[in-house]
């Protein structure tokens, strides 16, 4: 079983959090990799 990564994006509320989240993904799925997005405790 392949090892995986956990990655946290933490800040403010408008901090751009989303927006890094968002680019990070778009680089990982074109990457070949399937992220796994979660979002807590909102969001």
């Amino acid at each position: 079983m392949p090892t995986g990564r956990w990655i946290s994006f933490e800040g403010i509320d408008g901090s751009g959090k989303s927006t890094l989240l968002a680019g990070f993904e778009r680089r990982l799925r074109g990457r070949g990799l399937a992220p796994l997005i979660a979002r807590e405790p909102g969001g």
